[in-house]
């Protein structure tokens, strides 16, 4: 896969700059970055750069082909202007979002399963984020925006997974436990309603096994399920 890199300015946001526009010099302030997938085969990804122009003006959104400037003096000038920074979307990715990382083609963060950290994209096909003024949304293929809790569940690395989960562990003595047992029914509940949203309804709990996985145990119910349509 070809990396992906994304432009960025080495201000933070909030930082007042000078742009030219429209035959003016006007002071921005320097907002956020909205970075998406360009949509052909994933080879791209577009960068949009957020500055507020003032009341009347508004916020606009401006390609990383734009030259800033830190004084108006280098702005007449057109010297001295503030050069991008190109930094890979992995490392963009664990800088500035939460939860998850990007490839430049899809988003994927760790969960938990109940004893490790297990790789997954959530369910949303999401395919770019904006950071505007400290809030960070991300963006799915149809324009909905959803803000970055709705995925927190999940963790940029497996570490931090791990660190933040501990282990249900079964001992041979422990294995009616009904305690444990209902545990585990409510975790496999949550999990389904997760990863397959209404099929939640659907869970015949004769064919739930406390000691399997939550994917073994999902694919169990989706085969019984079919049977049942047969």
């Amino acid at each position: 896969m070809t990396e992906k890199y994304v432009s960025v300015y080495p201000v933070s946001f909030g930082t007042r700059v000078f742009m030219h526009r429209n035959g003016v010099i006007y002071q921005a302030e320097y907002r956020g970055i909205k970075v998406t997938e360009d949509g052909i085969c994933g080879h791209n990804v577009n960068t949009q750069h957020i500055f507020w122009l003032g009341n009347k003006q508004g916020e606009i959104e401006v390609a990383s082909n734009i030259s800033i400037y830190t004084t108006v003096q280098d702005a007449t000038q057109e010297r001295n202007a503030i050069a991008l920074n190109k930094i890979n979307i992995e490392n963009f990715s664990k800088k500035y979002l939460l939860h998850l990382l990007w490839n430049g083609i899809q988003f994927s963060g760790w969960l938990w399963d109940g004893s490790r950290p297990i790789c997954r994209t959530p369910r949303e096909r999401l395919k770019g984020c904006v950071i505007h003024q400290g809030e960070i949304e991300f963006i799915d293929c149809q324009g909905n925006v959803y803000d970055a809790n709705k995925f927190n569940r999940f963790y940029q690395t497996a570490e931090e997974c791990r660190e933040n989960n501990t282990p249900k562990i079964m001992m041979l003595d422990d294995e009616d436990d009904e305690e444990f047992a209902e545990r585990k029914r409510d975790e496999f509940y949550e999990y389904v309603a997760h990863h397959c949203p209404g099929f939640e309804n659907e869970i015949d709990w004769e064919y739930f096994y406390n000691l399997r996985p939550m994917s073994e145990n999902l694919a169990e119910q989706v085969r019984a399920w079919t049977n049942r349509l047969d």
